[in-house]
């Protein structure tokens, strides 16, 4: 698990467990000599303005791994406070804090080692989803990976052995078996970056987002997308890479869905409104605002690992 920094533009000190085996093994490593080696991945991860790197931990940053069990009282627990959970029941180790903002229905893997904000009526259906903030009312499909990180491609190896110390406990089973143990002295290097997916964004199936690209508000990628850059906001890429389609409006009209931010709001307070004509259903969101007659949604936002 990694503890990263409480939002995406945050501090630069975190905790860092990687669990990819089993997590008692992991935990028991940890608990025996925490320091004496990096056990299965154990490590820090450093965030800095160009984005995650790995370093040995401290005493201070050793003590805060959380548990999240999710179960069926848990599941219900958070669906009454409007965050729909459809993961396997397990326990999952948290590294970081993740946010959602309700009501959201989530049925992607999420990793729980890096932060997390999802905005309020957006839906994830399926897929792997890490160090990534997402706005609201985006519909992202089945099968998006987001924030699957890098490997050195102008180095002696691609392998994360060169940055982050016993990766997955590999060097400790070699010196078990026959190799010669030394430590390596390791390069620090980026392997991953925070990702940020605005309002009202709709991503297809099968769509890979390389890390640290931002997608405006109101974009729409198109399915089996690998987007490889930046997004405007009310535009539509689609191929791989993903190439600039057309805009969804006039210049006009993005303009002002842009200045208004439409998405603070909650579509239900608009009444009976003609969502197809989107200058229409501005006109009448603005007409309220300035009447007094609605006020921004803002709920209390969910965090993980729940404290009750």
């Amino acid at each position: 698990m990694r503890r990263q920094p409480e939002n995406l533009d945050g501090y630069t000190a975190e905790f860092s467990l990687d669990a990819f085996g089993p997590p008692d093994v992991a935990l028991r490593s940890l608990a025996r000599d925490p320091l004496a080696s990096f056990g299965p991945g154990l490590h820090i991860v450093d965030r800095d303005a160009e984005g995650y790197q790995a370093r040995r931990p401290t005493w201070k940053e050793l003590g805060k791994v959380s548990t999240f069990t999710l179960n069926a009282e848990t599941q219900a627990h958070l669906a009454e406070r409007g965050v729909w959970l459809h993961h396997r029941h397990a326990d999952y180790y948290v590294g970081a804090k993740i946010d959602f903002e309700p009501p959201v229905a989530i049925a992607a893997d999420l990793a729980y080692n890096f932060p997390i904000r999802i905005g309020a009526f957006s839906h994830l259906n399926g897929g792997y989803i890490q160090r990534v903030s997402i706005g609201r009312y985006c519909s992202l499909a089945r099968d998006i990976q987001i924030g699957h990180g890098f490997h050195p491609n102008d180095w002696l190896s691609v392998s994360p052995l060169q940055y982050a110390p016993n990766y997955r406990g590999f060097s400790e089973f070699a010196a078990r078996h026959g190799a010669r143990r030394s430590d390596i002295k390791t390069i620090p290097f980026v392997f991953g970056k925070p990702t940020t997916i605005g309002n009202d964004v709709w991503i297809g199936n099968h769509v890979f987002v390389v890390d640290g690209i931002t997608i405006g508000d109101g974009a729409i990628i198109g399915a089996g997308s690998v987007v490889t850059r930046d997004v405007d906001p009310y535009t539509i890429v689609a191929g791989n890479p993903a190439r600039v389609l057309r805009s969804r409006f006039d210049t006009n009209l993005v303009e002002r869905l842009l200045e208004l931010r439409w998405w603070r709001y909650s579509l239900a307070d608009l009444g009976a409104v003609d969502f197809s004509r989107p200058d229409v259903a501005l006109n009448r969101l603005e007409e309220l605002i300035a009447s007094d007659e609605i006020s921004e949604y803002l709920p209390d936002v969910i965090t993980l690992p729940l404290s009750e």
